[in-house]
């Protein structure tokens, strides 16, 4: 049975949220300056999932987003390979820091130096949370994936690499059809045309 089969049949452990200290019956302490929140898929208590920490403050909040940013940013280019859009990829995801850092400072619209301060937090947080290994120092340090794409990721890459492999394979045959319908469509607008022509001609007569 393939891994990816035999992990989806396995029951898994649920994974303790972030800022968090998780102890039995699903009871969770939030870290300092977080709160807790009910899981979105708790249905207000129906399903057993534990509760979520949010952040209380600004700055904590800040530094969460930026540090979902990161991780977000390197799973996608893992996800990107294992799809096979990069023929060149050996499945290793790690980046320069400083090209991570310069590509989300686009999306941040904070100072300079506030950015650069709530980068090294967050680098700090997605590492603490086992999500991030950073390695190096200066210029040459990395920022790489801890976890590997999750199973349900690793299905939705294998169905939309099935269904791209299969309308490339098919792609002459829809186009032909498309031209078929095309031509159809324009031999009836061209026959009512004449047929009106036809009709107003013969009632000038």
């Amino acid at each position: 049975m393939p891994q990816w089969m035999q992990s989806l049949i396995e029951p898994q452990c649920e994974i303790c949220p972030s800022h968090a200290t998780c102890y039995s019956e699903l009871e969770v302490s939030c870290d300092n300056g977080f709160v807790q929140q009910p899981h979105p898929y708790s249905l207000w208590g129906l399903i057993p999932r534990p509760p979520r920490c949010k952040a209380s403050s600004g700055r904590a909040l800040q530094v969460s987003i930026l540090a979902r940013q990161i991780v977000d940013t390197l799973r996608e280019e893992a996800m990107r390979q294992i799809c096979g859009h990069d023929p060149t990829a050996h499945g290793d995801v790690s980046y320069l820091e400083s090209d991570v850092k310069a590509r989300l400072r686009e999306q941040n619209t904070v100072e300079d130096a506030e950015y650069n301060s709530l980068w090294g937090d967050a680098v700090l947080e997605a590492v603490s949370q086992r999500e991030l290994a950073h390695s190096g120092q200066g210029p040459s340090s990395a920022l790489s994936l801890v976890s590997v794409p999750s199973t349900r990721e690793h299905l939705w890459c294998m169905l939309r690499r099935f269904f791209n492999f299969e309308f490339t394979k098919y792609s002459g045959h829809f186009l032909m059809i498309y031209l078929i319908i095309q031509i159809h469509s324009l031999k009836k607008v061209v026959g009512e045309l004449h047929l009106k022509k036809s009709a107003r001609l013969l009632k000038h007569d």
